[in-house]
């Protein structure tokens, strides 16, 4: 069984093959959102390094966000493409649980773990999370989240553990604002390079089939301009599922 995971929701463009869920050579190439310019060279250049062709593929795990608007359309659409055109399984995770593994093999890996991305005017991408026997478990979905919100609405997460840790690139701001409301509550965080969605951990954190590949379409948590005006003229609720696909239709 051989696979390969591509994780496109930041700057870093992070991919790995693996057999039999084991890793066997990963990439990471800080793009500056390059991917549409750099994702299908950079997989072609790892299967040939392990001498693989593109039909030995049997799985495509991708992760669908939340994060970049326009890496993570890029990152799915690749792999619904690539499975169509080669008959392979898809499989989807998050982003944000891709960053909290990096904290697997810390010592402060009994924390809670707050996943975090920096969405503007003091809003954030978040998933909150532990690790449980060397993997992560998943505590409060991933969202968008006005910060001042997030800080009352983790209060009753914070008495199963000693401590919070946050992960994500450039989120001082919300790391202080968090020291301020709890002053009591240990707090570390783990930012830059170290932090962002390292793909090749991918079987520490909690995945899924995606069961018909032609409806799959990011998790953008927020949705875009584009998107809700569309729901506001076609009178869609965007806080319902949706199986129609309707982000690929605008």
């Amino acid at each position: 069984m051989k696979q390969l995971g591509v994780s496109t929701s930041t700057d870093t463009l992070s991919l790995a093959v693996f057999e039999e869920n084991q890793s066997l050579a990963s990439v990471t190439l800080n793009s500056r959102r390059k991917h549409g310019e750099l994702l299908l060279e950079a997989i072609h250049d790892l299967l040939k390094h392990m001498s693989w062709s593109a039909t030995d593929l049997d799985e495509i795990y991708i992760d669908i966000g939340p994060g970049s608007y326009t890496g993570l359309r890029i990152g799915v659409t690749m792999a619904k493409t690539w499975a169509f055109a080669n008959e392979v399984a898809i499989y989807s995770l998050s982003s944000m649980a891709l960053q909290a593994s990096n904290l697997i093999d810390t010592p402060r890996a009994n924390d809670l773990v707050v996943s975090l991305m920096d969405s503007r005017r003091n809003t954030a991408y978040t998933g909150v999370y532990e690790i449980c026997d060397g993997k992560v478990r998943e505590r409060i979905p991933d969202q968008h989240v006005e910060w001042e919100n997030f800080l009352e609405d983790i209060h009753d997460q914070l008495e199963d553990h000693s401590g919070v840790t946050f992960v994500g690139d450039k989120i001082d701001e919300f790391v202080e604002q968090f020291r301020a409301r709890y002053p009591r509550v240990s707090v570390t965080d783990l930012q830059g390079w170290q932090s962002l969605p390292q793909v090749d951990r991918l079987f520490l954190t909690p995945y899924h089939q995606v069961e018909n590949p032609e409806i799959l379409a990011p998790n953008y948590a927020l949705e875009t301009l584009a998107v809700r005006e569309w729901a506001a003229r076609e009178h869609v609720d965007l806080t319902k599922e949706d199986e129609s696909g309707y982000v690929d239709r605008v």
